[in-house]
Parts: structure tokens; C-alpha cells; sequence
């Protein structure tokens, strides 16, 4: 579940989020192409959290999982991946436990506290 956006309008769906953040998922989601499949593309917000980050879906067919934050004053994308996340990358960013519960230790999948 989520919030999908796909065109400036959906970003209004966005509520409790920020204006920045809002334009930031729209020109993201407005940058995937799919031609080809038009019903896939488009960015899917699952969670935000006002101090700056937030989770979700990249292109809803074949894409990934993402997690954006603000950082150096601007929202971009702080890790992307298919796989489990992993403990040392949430870590390195920051990413607050409200964003995320699980990641992964070498092979061991364990409770994310931040």
C-alpha cells in the first residue's frame, strides 16, 4: 500500500508530507519513462517521517525499493535496492527505525533500531 504518484496532481495525495518532498517524488516520478508498459513507472510513497526521510516503490513493474532522505538541504534517493536492507547502509545515512524495522547483517536478518 501506498500513495502512488505519476503526475504533478497525485502530489497533493501526498498529505503530511512537505512541499519539498512533494516536488521531489513528482520530478522523480515524472523522470521514469515505460513506454513500452504504460501502466507501470511512477513512485509509490509507503512511509514519511519529518525528519526527513521517507520510503517506498521506484517504477511498480520490475522496479525497486527506495529510501529517500534530505540531506546537504535537498531530498534524494539514499539507497535502492531489490535485496533486504542492509543494517551497515541504514546506519551510514541515519535512516530512523520509524522508517524502517528489519535489515541485514552479513546473512543474519535482524530488528533495525536505529
Amino acid at each position: 500500500m501506498g500513495v502512488e504518484v505519476r503526475k504533478p496532481e497525485d502530489a497533493a495525495k501526498l498529505t503530511g508530507t512537505s512541499a519539498e518532498f512533494k516536488a521531489f517524488v513528482v520530478k522523480s516520478a515524472l523522470s521514469i519513462e515505460r513506454p513500452d508498459a504504460p501502466n507501470c513507472g511512477g513512485i509509490t510513497v509507503q512511509k514519511y517521517d519529518p525528519a526527513g526521510f521517507a520510503i517506498g516503490g521506484v517504477d511498480e513493474c520490475g522496479g525497486y525499493a527506495a529510501i529517500w532522505g534530505k540531506k546537504d538541504g535537498r531530498w534524494k534517493e539514499l539507497i535502492g535496492t531489490q535485496d533486504a536492507w542492509s543494517c551497515t547502509e541504514l546506519h551510514k545515512f541515519g535512516v530512523p527505525p520509524t522508517i524502517v524495522d528489519k535489515c541485514v547483517s552479513g546473512n543474519v536478518q535482524r530488528s533495525y533500531t536505529g
